[in-house]
């Protein structure tokens, strides 16, 4: 070590993904602290409620036609105890978050109807099963579904107050609002001429 802040924003900083590196966390003077022995699925571990995360099996996977993705996942305490084994059929990816503080799992999946990476999952944290599921090809016109991986869902994350979800969308670069109780689009954030002509436009959000 060569330089240190005296007053660090983080005392400890944790890097939960990428594909050749372990889970680890590090400390102010760049000491690892702690890691995980075991590598996880490249997207790494997501922290979850009450010092506990999901972690993404690398070894076990959904065969596509694009990245094969974890169908395995695993509810863990940061002494690596199992407390929950969830199996999403289609392989999980990119995103894990609680629904609520210790509520339900909501990641991104795979529909495999001629199309992967387009689905946004909520899973009951009890049983693993699908609960709600959105297929944003059955929400966007078909202007650009023109290829396998055409949305390249990346985060999707919740708003209790508004029941909303807002979604990443890598492929159509472009971030959504849906209303996730009735399966729809509350807006587009994109740059207008992405959607010009097509029956998108009206969606999106206009600059001033």
């Amino acid at each position: 070590m060569k330089k240190e802040n005296p007053d660090p924003a983080f005392q400890n900083i944790l890097v939960a993904g990428g594909i050749d590196v372990r889970p680890c966390v590090f400390d102010k003077k760049g000491e690892i602290r702690w890691y995980l022995r075991r590598k996880p699925k490249g997207y790494g571990i997501f922290p979850l409620s009450k010092g506990r995360f999901l972690f993404m099996e690398r070894e076990i996977s959904a065969p596509s036609y694009t990245n094969p993705h974890s169908v395995q996942m695993y509810d863990m305490d940061y002494l690596g105890r199992v407390g929950r084994t969830y199996l999403v059929k289609n392989g999980a990816h990119h995103t894990v978050e609680e629904k609520t503080p210790q509520g339900n799992i909501l990641t991104a999946g795979n529909s495999l109807e001629g199309h992967s990476e387009d689905l946004i999952l909520e899973l009951d944290r009890q049983s693993g099963q699908i609960v709600h599921q959105i297929k944003v090809g059955d929400l966007f016109d078909e202007t650009y579904q023109d290829m396998m991986d055409w949305a390249h869902i990346n985060s999707a994350s919740y708003n209790e107050a508004q029941d909303s979800m807002l979604v990443s969308m890598r492929n159509i670069h472009s971030v959504a609002l849906f209303d996730w109780g009735k399966d729809e689009i509350k807006w587009i954030l994109a740059d207008p001429r992405f959607w010009e002509g097509t029956q998108m436009a009206e969606k999106l959000l206009r600059p001033v």
